[in-house]
């Protein structure tokens, strides 16, 4: 099932499809599935009345998407700096 306006945080594809729901202290934890590039990746889906908490929650969102995508380019480039070393 696609969600609008949710792209994959790898490939920036626009479709996902949905592993698991659970309700949590904050909203609805949704675990998906990237139907590009079959990347998982978990949304946090809440409903917000008051603008600026809703505000909060996408800035933090997009950072944590932010450093999960710097953590996987430094896996890369460590993997790759270690098979140089190795050559």
């Amino acid at each position: 099932m696609a969600h609008l306006g949710l792209h994959c945080p790898s490939c920036n594809h626009p479709t996902s499809e949905v592993k698991d729901s659970r309700p949590n202290e904050h909203g609805i934890r949704r675990r998906r599935v990237c139907t590009g590039c079959n990347q998982r990746f978990t949304t946090l889906e809440v409903i917000a009345t008051n603008p600026d908490v809703a505000q909060e929650l996408a800035d933090t969102s997009r950072r944590n998407s932010v450093a999960m995508r710097i953590r996987r380019i430094t896996e890369s480039l460590e993997t790759l700096l270690d098979e140089f070393h190795r050559a």
